[in-house]
């Protein structure tokens, strides 16, 4: 299945989460900024509890369910790697789950085993006062540290990797995959940086649509930057290919890892940034040459902007809750051999 490089679109998708955390740091920036212009006090009691209530009655739901009906879902000779894939780490790591630490309090398996992402989002949510506040009064200082910041959440990854010899993908034996897994994939310190390039991200569009920020591309910077976005999008997908299959080299590894996610997720904030700016397709001028740009950009904009994602984005969050365990019982409860096949995939 690795050996065909299309299947990078699989094996490369894990991409797709430093998307959420890019608009995790986006959106507490700019709704911080939002609500301190109208005037709102910014209370740190109410923000922590704000979040914790909006997160924590479905992946209590979630986590109960785990934990005593999930076993009887069905049956199969797979059956028995169920109980302590899915149900016996949440009999024991329930608590480590609510309280948004797993990544750091749990042996094999983690309750909810997808929730990692939940406890490093949280965490760095209970950071961000650090950045907010500062941000407020003195910006300019803030907005270089939040530089520095983003530049060493590609370091501390390059080090990780390099000194526990970890490889760019998850694909591998049980032992490099966990090891990949535990002192990385899961980890905060592993994972901050596109949380970080999107609290940067969230504070240049504040001062775009205040009018303090004015943005004037010409055609050709909006056409080579959605060149570059795109193209960057790629590349962070299908560009690993030939390492993963060639032997083991520790640089080769560390590097794609280091730059990897931030690569990914400054590829995002331009798209993000094309968009917001009004180089999506409404301030194109179709008269001359720039209708070239409209072709490209103007789809691209209308799709990101459909109403239909006001709908999903209500519902993702219990997809993603369950996505995972519905995957596991359909897996575990094969009584014949199955083909890997593309769509199975």
């Amino acid at each position: 299945f690795i050996q065909d490089p299309a299947n990078m679109f699989i094996v490369g998708a894990t991409v797709a989460v430093d998307t959420f955390f890019l608009i995790g740091g986006l959106v507490t920036v700019y709704t911080f900024l939002r609500a301190t212009e109208k005037g709102i006090k910014f209370n740190i009691f109410l923000y922590y509890i704000h979040r914790y209530i909006r997160l924590t009655p479905s992946l209590a739901i979630v986590i109960l369910i785990h934990a005593t009906l999930l076993k009887y879902f069905g049956n199969g000779p797979l059956w028995n790697s169920f109980d302590d894939h899915l149900i016996e780490s949440c009999r024991k790591h329930w608590w480590a789950a609510l309280l948004y630490i797993q990544n750091y309090v749990h042996d094999e398996q983690a309750c909810v085993p997808q929730s990692w992402y939940l406890s490093i989002d949280m965490q760095l949510f209970i950071l961000s006062p650090f950045v907010l506040l500062p941000l407020k009064k003195k910006p300019k200082l803030t907005l270089i540290a939040l530089i520095v910041l983003s530049i060493a959440g590609i370091i501390v990854p390059f080090f990780i990797a390099y000194f526990e010899e970890l490889r760019a993908f998850m694909i591998s034996d049980k032992d490099s995959t966990q090891k990949y897994m535990f002192s990385y994939y899961e980890q905060t310190y592993g994972r901050f940086g596109a949380y970080i390039i999107g609290m940067i991200l969230g504070y240049l569009i504040h001062k775009v649509k205040n009018g303090e920020f004015k943005v004037a591309l010409s055609w050709l910077a909006v056409l080579s930057l959605w060149v570059i976005c795109l193209g960057g999008l790629l590349a962070c997908v299908y560009a690993g290919h030939d390492m993963m299959l060639a032997e083991y080299n520790k640089w080769s590894h560390s590097l794609y890892i280091a730059f990897n996610r931030p690569a990914w997720a400054l590829a995002i904030s331009g798209i993000i940034f094309i968009c917001v700016t009004g180089y999506g397709g409404e301030n194109v001028n179709l008269i001359d040459f720039t209708s070239l740009i409209a072709i490209v950009s103007g789809p691209i904009n209308a799709f990101l902007s459909a109403p239909i994602f006001q709908f999903l984005s209500k519902i993702s969050y219990s997809i993603y809750l369950v996505h995972y365990s519905l995957i596991f019982v359909r897996v575990a409860s094969y009584k014949t051999e199955f083909t890997i096949e593309h769509f199975y995939m």
